[in-house]
């Protein structure tokens, strides 16, 4: 009995899969999306001036910005919350008040009459219209601490802005393996909101020989501190600081 014909293997010309011509600008596109996150650049600036002033994030983006401060001396309050958004987007909100806002309400307060993202004072900040030291707070929503180059980017990022603080959104990492990695960074003091499943996380990074930080309350959606120079002593008040 004859057996059955077997079929030849169907030939797929490769030029009608991926023809040069649309793949080059594809390879293109993904080199150019490394590139961007392997070297951050600064894509916003704002300056504290009357009001409090603050640096949004959304967390579905990666974005490094710069809060500048210049005063007689560190003296100030930091306020970093999260929200979510439509679509279950994370928004991170990093806002800095001049002055000590220990309280609650006085806190929230102030936060109503903070400067938005459309505020002039994205503009640069220009030295030589302060006779004081200008102070800087690094942003930067990293998308992940997991990332080979992560280190380095900190590492790149201290040297050229010399920050007085630095707040990283969307660490995506916590416990062991998280205070691992930031053994490494070069900074003493930490602050942690641990993230959610898998997203979210805060770092709240300094160095405790430039600014000393008071944390007040520290959350999964918030953290809320006092700096100031570091032989600096808080005034006593009386009642209870705010709560959570």
């Amino acid at each position: 009995m004859d057996r059955p014909a077997v079929l030849a293997p169907l030939m797929i010309n490769s030029e009608f899969l991926a023809p040069e011509s649309k793949v080059q600008p594809l390879e293109n596109y993904l080199t150019g999306a490394k590139q961007e996150w392997i070297q951050p650049v600064i894509t916003g600036r704002k300056k504290l001036q009357d009001a409090p002033v603050e640096c949004v994030m959304m967390g579905n983006l990666y974005r490094v910005k710069l809060l500048h401060f210049a005063e007689p001396q560190i003296y100030g309050t930091i306020l970093i919350k999260e929200s979510q958004e439509l679509m279950g987007i994370i928004k991170h909100l990093t806002t800095l008040f001049r002055g000590r806002m220990e309280w609650k309400i006085e806190l929230m307060e102030a936060w109503k009459w903070r400067e938005t993202e459309d505020c002039y004072s994205l503009n640069h900040f220009d030295s030589s219209t302060t006779p004081f030291r200008i102070m800087h707070i690094l942003v930067w929503n990293c998308r992940g601490v997991m990332k080979p180059l992560f280190s380095k980017i900190v590492m790149d990022l201290v040297e050229w802005h010399s920050p007085l603080l630095m707040v990283i959104t969307e660490t995506r990492l916590s416990g062991a393996r998280a205070e691992v990695i930031i053994e490494r960074l070069p900074f003493d003091g930490v602050v942690v909101a641990d993230m959610i499943g898998f997203a979210r996380g805060i770092w709240l990074l300094w160095r405790s020989d430039l600014v000393q930080v008071d944390v007040l309350a520290s959350t999964v959606q918030e953290i809320h501190t006092l700096i100031r120079e570091p032989t600096s002593v808080l005034p006593q008040q009386k009642g209870y600081p705010c709560i959570p």
